[in-house]
């Protein structure tokens, strides 16, 4: 099956090559789109993300509010993180025994 995006429209293509991905022009076979992700994880900086992970963390411990946000695509993504931690990070005693 090929994934197709076109803007504002995503279509979707049978075929037979299985895992082939066409983005915006560029195909990438599994092999390519597995190294192409692990290239992208590589990038991320691990004192930020534990910073932020220790942000998040500390709101938790506190009960207190954290807002994400975004804009466009970005909200969508921001809409369902949010939705990750209402559901995930509830303090202990408000969860059901």
């Amino acid at each position: 099956m090929v994934v197709r995006w076109t803007s504002p429209i995503v279509e979707l293509f049978p075929f037979d090559v299985i895992g082939l991905i066409d983005m915006l022009g560029e195909s990438l076979g599994p092999e390519e789109y597995t190294k192409r992700l692990a290239d992208e994880i590589h990038q991320v900086d691990h004192v930020d993300l534990r910073n932020w992970a220790d942000l998040v963390f500390n709101a938790w411990e506190q009960r207190a509010g954290v807002f994400i946000i975004g804009n466009g695509g970005s909200a969508a993504t921001a809409t369902h993180m949010s939705q990750d931690f209402a559901k995930s990070l509830h303090p202990e005693d408000q969860l059901a025994n």
